[in-house]
């Protein structure tokens, strides 16, 4: 999950609601996150520490970055994960074919 929570802190909160007039809410609706574990999603709440539940969606679970990119059909993907190789050559890939790639990972 990484830097997903510091997306949203404060300073950007305000522009986001400045420049489009919608509630975090909103915000959060559209950006889906993952952690070692997969896609974070509402069946595992229990689980989940405190700042993973407020990104939690109603979706099946997802264990790997290539499957959530196939389901999700993302249109950004920002790769900050400490976990080496999970950018692999599939994901980038499955990723081109919506938008755009960022990968800020530590490479292996």
């Amino acid at each position: 999950m990484g830097i997903g929570p510091s997306v949203f802190d404060g300073r950007s909160r305000s522009r986001f609601r400045r420049q489009t007039k919608a509630p975090l809410e909103e915000a959060r609706k559209k950006i889906w996150l993952v952690d070692s574990k997969g896609l974070i999603v509402h069946s595992h709440m229990e689980s989940l520490q405190c700042l993973k539940k407020p990104w939690a969606h109603e979706h099946k679970p997802i264990s790997s970055l290539l499957d959530a990119v196939k389901s999700i059909k993302l249109t950004v993907l920002i790769g900050s994960s400490g976990v080496g190789k999970t950018f692999t050559k599939e994901v980038v890939e499955a990723m081109t074919a919506f938008n755009v790639v960022i990968s800020l990972q530590l490479q292996n």
